[in-house]
């Protein structure tokens, strides 16, 4: 592991301060989480990592296998190689000291100050990540980790009461922001560019993999993926999210009880995840910074083909049923204390000072403001190019293919603030043994 690090300190009282720094890492890294002893997912989970069989694609990688592993470790991630930078723009604070000058001698600059926060030169923050050849092995329990790591940090639980209020009825949430007592300069922004590249990743499919007539079982399927990128951008009032995928292929080896069947695949050219998020400082304390007013999401999956064999479509629902089962994880699940009842201005919904809307909630319970969830406006779109499948056994073959369809999904349209899904699919075509059916034209359904 290699660090470089760079504080620019060349002048006295300076307004802006730079701080750079690179941490590099090679040779046999490896991300691993360790389940508790009384953990209710850990049994099926070593299960899974014992029964999969698969193969690694680099064991030039000196790390031990998961079996070798200490009790209750799992290995979820390999790589060769780790590449952090960061970049990070900042504005010292200095403490004002009285002086014996008269107020009036004292220069305007250093006595006026903003009205807001926001409207202070922001600090940046740059952070580049780039992983190189990666092999990962894919169970779900993974997706459930990150999930709760989210609500951890940026999610559901920093906007619930204490444990106490669990069922019950909180007003602690008065208290929650509102309390500034410190200079401007302590609340000013900060701009976030953040970019996580990954780069030729190898995932293994984990299932549980039955016993064939050949010698050893048939393979989990892998997914290869070419470069996959994460990219945030924050600024004021906006915040950006997209993941993006490339040359992302599914491949199945052929199974060792139909000596008939050949490999599989499923490819998508192109996966994109775009989220956009619109805050608004209006009435908001300067320690809650802002809130969000808007929350747009697009995902769009580009030209999908596969050719499988029915063994190996039993294979992938096999895989889809366990990520499902790992990333809920519902015996995994805590108690969870009751939100907040936070309205538009992050204020207690009940004794909201900006708003006397005398609204009556489910609990019959009477409130000043409406929710700010409830006030959003969110929009969600997806697409996807085309889809050619085949499924394709000894005698009968499949096979079915979709033109362009758009979807759209929003809890405001055309003004009624009412959920409403658009619906377009251009083109059905699907033909079995030789027999084509069509169905065209079916475009623009409103539900």
């Amino acid at each position: 592991m290699h660090t470089t690090l760079d504080i620019t300190n060349d002048h006295f009282c300076k307004q802006r301060s730079h701080i750079w720094a690179s941490i590099e890492a090679h040779n046999s890294l490896a991300g691993r989480f360790r389940l508790p002893d009384k953990s209710t997912m850990s049994p099926a989970l070593q299960s899974l990592h014992k029964d999969a069989y698969f193969a690694g694609y680099a064991p030039s990688v000196d790390l031990p296998a998961n079996t070798e592993l200490p009790s209750g470790w799992i290995d979820f991630w390999r790589t060769e190689s780790v590449t952090v930078t960061i970049g990070l723009m900042y504005h010292p604070f200095y403490q004002i000291q009285k002086s014996d000058l008269p107020e009036s001698a004292i220069p305007s600059q250093f006595a006026a100050k903003p009205s807001h926060p926001f409207m202070l030169e922001e600090d940046t923050l740059d952070i580049t990540v780039l992983i190189g050849g990666s092999e990962v092995f894919v169970s779900g329990y993974g997706l459930w980790f990150a999930k709760n790591f989210v609500d951890n940090y940026f999610g559901m639980y920093n906007k619930v009461s204490d444990i106490d209020s669990y069922k019950a009825h909180t007003r602690l949430s008065r208290r929650m922001f509102g309390d500034v007592r410190e200079a401007i300069e302590l609340y000013r922004p900060l701009g976030l560019k953040m970019c996580i590249r990954v780069q030729n990743v190898r995932a293994h499919c984990l299932i549980h993999s039955v016993q064939t007539d050949g010698p050893v079982p048939d393979y989990c399927p892998v997914i290869y993926v070419e470069q996959s990128v994460l990219e945030v951008v924050r600024n004021l009032r906006e915040m950006k999210i997209q993941v993006c995928t490339f040359g992302g292929a599914m491949f199945f080896e052929r199974s060792r009880s139909f000596p008939s069947a050949t490999e599989g695949f499923l490819t998508v050219d192109s996966l994109s995840f775009r989220g956009h998020a619109l805050l608004s400082e209006d009435g908001i304390s300067w320690d809650a910074g802002a809130i969000e007013y808007a929350w747009i999401v697009e995902v769009i999956i580009g030209n999908v083909v596969g050719k499988l064999h029915p063994t190996q479509a039993v294979m992938l629902f096999q895989f889809l049923e366990t990520v499902h089962v790992m990333t809920n994880a519902t015996d995994e699940e805590l108690l969870v204390s009751e939100r907040y009842d936070l309205c538009q201005h992050l204020n207690d919904i009940r004794t909201c000072s900006h708003s006397n809307l005398r609204l009556t909630d489910a609990a019959f319970r009477t409130q000043n403001c409406e929710s700010a969830d409830k006030l959003e406006y969110k929009l969600i779109r997806g697409g996807i190019d085309s889809v050619s499948l085949c499924l394709i056994e000894e005698q009968y073959a499949a096979e079915l293919a979709i033109a362009p369809t758009r979807a759209s999904v929003c809890n405001c349209h055309e003004s009624s603030f009412c959920s409403s899904i658009l619906l377009g699919i251009l083109n059905v075509c699907e033909s079995i043994s030789g027999n084509l059916t069509q169905l065209n034209q079916f475009t623009d359904v409103n539900l």
